[in-house]
């Protein structure tokens, strides 16, 4: 819940990370299940015992579940505890204080309810077919898997897997989609500036602080707006203009209140027209759109020199400046209007020259304690700023990997698991076929062949899964990143394959190595 109140934070950034953790959940179940049915086999002469002193088929489905439950409780525990210890690495990655609440009823009854599920999942299927054999085939030694049973955990391998190619595919959306963020040209430049929140007393005193600063030679230019270029939360539907349709009322054009410099300050070029003049406070019969609002109004001819309202009282357009992104990639770039009016400008902006920015602070706190001593200053970085305006993505590209690296870690280890009984299962017959001549690599390729067959089946499956999802996700931005879809699926799908091999060598190898003459002793 906390991560849905961090500043620009979304609901679906939560819902994303609880499906990760879900899936997780999951990945980590079927592990359980695979295993515990792949060795089935090393229990059966207990169950052939118990059930040939009377033990029941529902007795025999009760422990095994009480033994599922068991570890799932255990897990839990091991759970909490690592959460007490990770919880202020968290609250560093997520830039917010975490806490857990023991003592809310909702939290008990949420972790009772994951015990309750994860230990039927996990426990349920194994019980039923450890509990199925028969005593009189299980104490001769006639144990013989279903052909069902393989599918299934061959099912099993194939989910697993497409749940963490999911998690890998979107990790690599999600971070491509954020470095185009960082990296888009919006139009403006917010490098190197410096933002200061005005009270009346700087508003008042503003042109002898900037004539001061401005005789700085680390800072390169002073202006005035408000609220945030980056950001502009101030907007009017109380626009007209000749020729307007009544499906156009209630478009919204968005404010900033400017002084005369700048877009020169923020490197904002001209369409057409000029802006407002310089020594000018301000002007009530002229303004200045972006191209965005002029499209929007289909002026006929050139805009510059024609009369809009605004506010009921007539304007007429001197300038036409270059569109630039004045909210978040999410939505298109707005309709906006820029009025010279530096008293109702919410901000000092301050640019420094490049690579002296230190000097540019120093020599901002000391024209405040000469000017506006009173005045306490609190200054931020304009980029830091526009940072924050995506600090959910961010913190969703991290998560992302966490969750992407921890499934691939989770199915590789059920895979080794998986392996070393396959392998076990196989020692007679491998070790006949080292007798008969074949080669480590041919022996490795008999152990790996399934498993690879079963991953590269999971990348069939997942590759259309995460276009379908991840498509639909870029859609939320009016802007985004122009994805190599077919790289991408190549990096997820090499990237799991070669883990898998890489896993799978690691027992391959040391079975095939494994002398002939041992193995075939001991069967």
């Amino acid at each position: 819940n906390e991560l849905a109140e961090v500043d620009g934070g979304r609901i679906e950034y939560v819902r994303l990370f609880l499906a990760a953790a879900l899936l997780l959940l999951i990945i980590s179940c079927i592990n359980f299940v695979n295993l515990a049915t792949a060795r089935a086999s090393q229990r059966a002469k207990e169950v052939g015992v118990r059930k040939t002193i009377g033990a029941s088929k529902k007795s025999l489905i009760s422990q095994f579940l009480t033994e599922a439950f068991m570890i799932t409780i255990i897990s839990v525990l091991i759970a909490l505890l690592a959460t007490v210890v990770l919880i202020p690495t968290a609250s560093l990655i997520t830039e917010k204080t975490l806490t857990i609440d023991y003592t809310s009823t909702a939290f008990w009854l949420t972790l009772s309810g994951i015990i309750l599920v994860t230990g039927i999942l996990a426990g349920g299927y194994p019980a039923f077919i450890l509990s199925s054999f028969r005593p009189i085939n299980v104490l001769k030694g006639k144990i013989i898997e279903k052909t069902r049973d393989i599918s299934f955990r061959k099912s099993l391998v194939v989910i697993q897997f497409t749940m963490s190619l999911l998690l890998i595919v979107g990790a690599l959306a999600v971070r491509s989609q954020i470095k185009y963020i960082q990296q888009a040209h919006l139009g403006i430049n917010k490098d190197n500036l410096l933002v200061v929140h005005q009270d009346a007393e700087v508003i008042d005193k503003y042109e002898v602080i900037q004539e001061k600063l401005m005789a700085n030679p680390s800072i390169s230019g002073v202006t005035q707006a408000g609220p945030s270029p980056l950001d502009m939360p101030a907007s009017t539907s109380g626009v007209s203009w000749p020729k307007k349709r009544p499906d156009q009322e209630n478009i919204e054009f968005y404010i900033l209140w400017t002084a005369t410099n700048f877009p020169e300050v923020f490197e904002i070029p001209l369409q057409s027209g000029t802006y407002y003049h310089a020594g000018e406070q301000s002007d009530t019969t002229h303004i200045v759109f972006n191209e965005r609002a002029i499209e929007i109004m289909e002026l006929e001819g050139d805009p510059i020199g024609q009369t809009i309202q605004w506010w009921g009282k007539p304007r007429q357009i001197i300038g036409v400046l270059k569109d630039f992104h004045n909210h978040s990639f999410y939505d298109k770039i707005d309709p906006a209007g820029f009025l010279l009016d530096p008293e109702n400008a919410e901000n000092l902006y301050i640019k420094s020259t490049s690579g002296h920015i230190p000097e540019a602070i120093a020599g901002l706190q000391s024209v405040f304690s000469i000017v506006v001593p009173e005045v306490p200053l609190h200054f931020d970085f304009v980029d830091e700023q526009y940072r924050q305006l995506y600090k959910s993505e961010m913190l969703t590209g991290k998560l992302t990997n966490y969750f992407a690296v921890i499934s691939i870690i989770i199915s590789c280890l059920g895979l080794l698991g998986l392996i070393t009984f396959v392998a076990e299962q196989k020692n007679r017959e491998i070790g006949i076929r080292k007798v008969l001549g074949a080669t480590v690599t041919s022996l490795i390729f008999i152990l790996s062949k399934d498993f690879i067959r079963l991953v590269f089946t999971a990348f069939l499956i997942a590759m259309p899964l995460s276009y379908i999802f991840l498509t639909n996700w870029l859609k939320r931005f009016a802007y985004q990143v122009e994805m190599n879809w077919w790289l991408t699926f190549l990096l997820a799908g090499l990237g799991a394959l070669v883990l898998t091999f890489v896993t799978i060598s690691f027992k391959s190898i040391k079975t095939a190595l494994h002398s002939p003459v041992e193995s075939l002793r001991s069967e």
